[in-house]
Parts: C-alpha cells; sequence; structure tokens
C-alpha cells in the first residue's frame, strides 16, 4: 500500500482510540491526535493558535492526563514561545500547571513546580 496513505492511517486509528471508553486508552488517541496537530502547527510559524490552545486545553483536562501529556503540553508552550507568541505560552503554562499541580504522581508534581518557578522567573522580568 501507498506509504502517502499512511498519514489518513494513523489519524483514523488514533480517532478509533481516542473514542474508546476506557480513558487510559482514549487519552492515548487523543495524543496522537494531538501530536499530528503539533508538527504542522510549528512548521506553519503558528496558524491556528485559537485551534492548538484548545485541543490542548481540553487534553490537559482529562481524567487520564499522563506524563506524555505533560509533555507535549511542554513542547506546545516551547513552540509557542519560539514561534512569538509569548502570551499563549503562558497561558499554556498556567494551563499545565493547573492540570498537573495536584498529581498523584510526585514526578508529575515536580515538574510542574519546575514550570512554576520558571513562570516566576519569566513575570519578574529576569
Amino acid at each position: 500500500q501507498p506509504q502517502a496513505d499512511w498519514p489518513t492511517k494513523i489519524r483514523d486509528f488514533a480517532t478509533t482510540l481516542a473514542a474508546d471508553h476506557d480513558p487510559t486508552i482514549a487519552i492515548e488517541g487523543k495524543l496522537i491526535l494531538f501530536g499530528l496537530r503539533l508538527g504542522p502547527f510549528m512548521q506553519s510559524g503558528g496558524d491556528d493558535i485559537e485551534g492548538m490552545v484548545g485541543q490542548l486545553r481540553a487534553l490537559l483536562q482529562e481524567e487520564a492526563r499522563t506524563g506524555s501529556v505533560l509533555q507535549i503540553a511542554i513542547e506546545a508552550m516551547n513552540a509557542l514561545v519560539r514561534l512569538g507568541h509569548e502570551q499563549e505560552g503562558r497561558e499554556v503554562l498556567d494551563l499545565i500547571v493547573a492540570a498537573f499541580e495536584n498529581s498523584e504522581d510526585p514526578s508529575l508534581v515536580e515538574e510542574t513546580r519546575r514550570l512554576r518557578e520558571q513562570a516566576l522567573i519569566i513575570d519578574a522580568g529576569l
């Protein structure tokens, strides 16, 4: 089968996973779908910021969010800042902190604490 079909097959597979009743499976599909959006977003120079941030906000509100969600959210935040969208990047940082600061996973809480410290430094203009 032609390789040109792979993006469609991946998107279809991720959509199927995202619709699963098991939240731990659904989150994996949602992660793939967000990743499929993030790559082109970064290549385009930041088209459709609202859509990308909206999809990320929904991902961060998932009950089954994991360290993988945290990592892709940080990647999205960094992409926004690199593309000159500092205000949106700062908004995403706040969303990340809110989503993970009370996690049951101590490593995610620690990563969130570091992000919060980073935000304080940014806000102070240091």
